[in-house]
């Protein structure tokens, strides 16, 4: 009787480790996305702030995977280029991050339930 509970455990200790890697590629694989079109859907000025889209594993451990999709060369221009401006030369905003954003929550969203389904 306990070998069923054994085989049990192993079936299910793999299909967890087997959706963990799947979760872990699709984390990197929607910052990858999601730079790509912030490059594509940003300002285009002198095409810095447009270029400086990356991403950094922030994090990476067997049980997560933390990624950030930041600029690196212009930083400190995306609160000011998405919400807008005062003061003496008031600029208008330029809404660019949060459209990027909501389709990369889906698409993550997406690639879970793909992942979890299969158990990779």
């Amino acid at each position: 009787m306990n070998d069923w509970i054994a085989d049990l455990t192993d079936a299910l200790s793999e299909y967890a480790d087997g959706v963990q890697e799947g979760v872990n590629e699709a984390v990197k694989d929607v910052a990858k996305e999601t730079a790509k079109a912030l490059k594509t859907k940003s300002p285009k000025r002198t095409g810095d702030y447009r270029k400086g889209w990356s991403v950094k594993n922030t994090s990476s451990k067997a049980t997560e995977t933390v990624v950030t999709v930041y600029n690196r060369t212009d930083y400190q221009l995306t609160h000011l280029l998405e919400h807008g401006h005062g003061g003496r030369a008031p600029a208008p905003a330029h809404p660019h991050i949060a459209a990027v954003e909501e389709t990369a929550a889906k698409s993550l969203e997406e690639k879970v339930r793909i992942v979890i389904g299969k158990g990779k």
